[in-house]
């Protein structure tokens, strides 16, 4: 399937390489802020919320599909400054791309709601708390594929960092994004590109129905399986249960079934993928 809009807005060219330097300069900024801040004021929560989350979703409703370059380059950049580059830089990168490309897609447009309108507040809610769920599960399966955090530790962590911090920071900040390129454009006599849209028609029920189900499963499979690797053998054998001993292969399934859940992982993220790229009004239920 292919789509040109989606591949027009989502092509790097020259015109965007300053847009891409601008927001990978922007997560530098907070990334070194919030190693700073936390040095100075002994705030707990600082050492296990990246501030960075709170970014991908106003710098695309702000800047357009155009910004996921330096969405990419800003992540790497900051954690390469803060001596945490590794595996988990491609897995935060990820999370935080899809956070923002879906809750874009999501609301069918990059104007962000005005303040004053209820039902586009409640729709942008909406598309953030299904797009967050997602990132989530990106985190979890991540984490499980380098071996670092089960998916049920990763998953509802991060669904809470990127829920707390897009939903009541993102449409403010997105404003004062726009104030500020176009005060910068005004400045410096600059002829913006223009900007380009998010296209596609996604369904939001599919959405939302295989984003669920992998939160739910994932989380599922994750406890059980470890919850499964505790109890004795004896246990089953006593039982004339041995057969389900056979499910117990660390060298098939991984500790804690973490095979398991970067295959489904794969799987399900290429159908939101999918479905989220997805051009065609077919059955497709817009988010009002």
């Amino acid at each position: 399937m292919r789509n040109d809009g989606i591949d027009r807005g989502l092509r790097p060219g020259r015109d965007s390489l300053p847009l891409v330097g601008t927001v990978g300069a922007l997560y530098l900024l907070v990334a070194l802020g919030e190693r700073a801040l936390s040095g100075v004021v002994s705030v707990p929560a600082l050492s296990v919320v990246d501030l960075t989350a709170a970014l991908p979703v106003p710098v695309l409703l702000a800047a357009g599909p155009a910004a996921l370059w330096g969405i990419l380059f800003g992540h790497v950049l900051s954690d390469a400054a803060t001596s945490s580059l590794g595996p988990g830089t491609l897995v935060g990168a990820g999370a935080h791309l899809y956070l923002g490309y879906a809750t874009c897609t999501l609301l069918r447009r990059s104007d962000a709601p005005r303040a004053s309108d209820s039902a586009g507040l409640g729709r942008f809610v909406l598309a953030v708390a299904v797009a967050a769920a997602g990132a989530a599960a990106i985190s979890g399966w991540g984490g499980e594929a380098i071996h670092r955090t089960p998916f049920f530790v990763a998953a509802p962590a991060a669904f809470a960092e990127f829920t707390l911090l897009s939903v009541p920071f993102a449409l403010p900040l997105a404003g004062l994004f726009r104030r500020v390129a176009s005060a910068g454009a005004s400045a410096f006599d600059i002829t913006a590109a223009p900007r380009r849209r998010f296209d596609g028609h996604p369904d939001l029920r599919r959405v939302t129905a295989v984003t669920v189900g992998w939160v739910v499963v994932g989380t599922v499979a994750s406890v059980g399986y470890r919850m499964f690797e505790t109890v004795p053998a004896g246990a089953f054998t006593s039982r004339d249960l041995d057969f389900v001993l056979l499910l117990r292969q660390p060298t098939l399934f991984g500790p804690g079934a973490g095979r398991l859940q970067v295959l489904l992982g794969a799987v399900l993220l290429s159908f939101l993928v999918v479905l989220l790229a997805d051009p065609s009004d077919r059955g497709g239920t817009p988010v009002r």
